[in-house]
C-alpha cells in the first residue's frame, strides 16, 4: 500500500536490528530481509533496489545453495535489473534462475516457466524476435504441459506469445492466440483441456 510506504524502511531497519542482535547471520529470515529491502527500494532508487536484490542472490547462494529462494532471488534481480533498464543483465539472471529451475529435475517443470518468459522478455527488448518467441513457445508448451490449458500461467504466457506476435507483423495470428487465451479464462467456456 503506497499509503504506507514511508514507514517500511524504518520497519525492515528494526527487524535487522532484531536478527542481528539474536546473532542471526545466516538464516532464511535475512535472505528474505534482503529481498524486502529491494521491494521498498524499488519505489524511490533503483540503485538501491539492485544492491539489495543482489545481495539477497548472494546471500542465498553463500548460505541455502539449492533452496527455491535462489532461484526467487534471481527472478526478483533480474526484474530489478529490468525495471532499471539493464536488460541483459536482467537476461543473464533469468538464465541463472532458468538453470536453478532445471537443476536435478527430468522432464517438464513448471519452475522453468518464469524465467523463460523473462528470458523472452529480454531478448524482445534487446531486438531478437526470433528468440523472444522461441523462449516463449518453450515456456508456453511447459505451462501447458505442468499446469493445463485453463492454468494463469498458461493463459498469461498465450497473451504474451500473442503480444509478441501481433507486434511483429503477424497480427492474425497474435489476435487468434489472445482470444483463444480469453476464452479460456471465461468459467464454462467451450476451449479444449
Amino acid at each position: 500500500d503506497s499509503s504506507h510506504r514511508g514507514e517500511l524502511l524504518p520497519v525492515l531497519d528494526e527487524a535487522r536490528t532484531v536478527l542481528d542482535a539474536a546473532g542471526d547471520p545466516t538464516s532464511e529470515m535475512r535472505g528474505r530481509l534482503l529481498s524486502m529491502y529491494a521491494k521498498a527500494h524499488s519505489y524511490t532508487s533503483m540503485d538501491e533496489t539492485v544492491r539489495y536484490a543482489d545481495e539477497a542472490v548472494a546471500f542465498y547462494r553463500r548460505h541455502h545453495p539449492g533452496s527455491a529462494s535462489v532461484k526467487a532471488a534471481m527472478q526478483s534481480a533480474a526484474a530489478a535489473r529490468r525495471q532499471a533498464g539493464d536488460f541483459a543483465g536482467a537476461e543473464g539472471l533469468y538464465r541463472e534462475a532458468l538453470a536453478e529451475a532445471r537443476r536435478g529435475k527430468a522432464g517438464p517443470s513448471a519452475g522453468v516457466v518464469v524465467p523463460l518468459v523473462g528470458i523472452a522478455q529480454q531478448r524482445f527488448r534487446l531486438g531478437d524476435v526470433e528468440g523472444a518467441e522461441r523462449h516463449y513457445r518453450e515456456a508456453l508448451d511447459v505451462a501447458r504441459q505442468v499446469y493445463g490449458e485453463r492454468h494463469g500461467e498458461t493463459i498469461q504466457t498465450e497473451v504474451k506469445l500473442g503480444h509478441l506476435l501481433h507486434r511483429t507483423g503477424r497480427q492474425e495470428a497474435g489476435r487468434q492466440l489472445m482470444a483463444q487465451a480469453a476464452a479460456k479464462a471465461v468459467p464454462g467456456a467451450d476451449v479444449p483441456d
